[in-house]
């Protein structure tokens, strides 16, 4: 497997689990470099102030490919102004932790690519678990869409994906089928595979079209 080596920056020890996992999540790499009180792995960490871009051109952070900005605490003013000083440096991608909404409109204004509020999705995924039997492993991709794995509905056993018309009746795009018991995953099946009642199915779709499927 080939991998893709990026130069990342970390910024702020405060949320090392949420950088790995956005890091994880998004690239793939070899090397990686961090500036700020942070977490990296080459070479040491370098403790600075985030927010002075003098002090950041001189750590040639302007060369790296990505940046995660994870500054945490009531204060949002570190987190907007980091992320100023790297845009205007002409980093490429900024990806940022908000604490709330408020937070995340002011990082976007500001030139951030990505901005998540961990606490915010973390607790409507566990809300819509708890209220619900047939939806989990909810993954919200915007605003709008999200990807869920789905308990296959009663009505669906037996019958292909054709002769259901998911997308066009329901609205929703099926990406993969896995079996409850740690089968094979079946990426992008065919119209004609017919579901059984051990399946797994992962949709991605609209939240309105997801939760309509709870009536089914």
């Amino acid at each position: 497997m080939e991998f893709l080596c990026l130069d990342v920056l970390f910024v702020d020890v405060d949320a090392i689990p949420f950088c790995l996992l956005v890091f994880l999540l998004t690239v793939r790499t070899l090397s990686c470099r961090s500036v700020g009180v942070c977490w990296r792995s080459t070479p040491d960490p370098v403790c600075t102030d985030a927010k002075d871009e003098s002090l950041l051109k001189q750590l040639g952070v302007k060369n790296s490919d990505c940046a995660i900005v994870c500054i945490g605490g009531d204060d949002i003013t570190d987190s907007v102004l980091t992320t100023l000083a790297l845009k205007d440096m002409g980093v490429k991608q900024v990806v940022c932790k908000a604490k709330d909404n408020m937070h995340k409109t002011v990082l976007k204004k500001v030139g951030a690519d990505n901005v998540i509020i961990p606490e915010q999705e973390a607790g409507i995924k566990a809300a819509i678990e708890l209220v619900s039997d047939r939806l989990f492993d909810i993954i919200e991709l915007s605003d709008e869409y999200s990807i869920v794995d789905a308990v296959v509905p009663n009505t669906w056993i037996g019958k292909s994906i054709m002769e259901l018309s998911v997308r066009k009746k329901y609205n929703v795009n099926i990406v993969a089928i896995k079996s409850n018991n740690g089968g094979k995953v079946n990426i992008s099946p065919e119209p004609e595979y017919k579901f059984k009642d051990t399946d797994i199915v992962v949709l991605v779709g609209d939240i309105e079209s997801i939760n309509r499927l709870e009536s089914i």
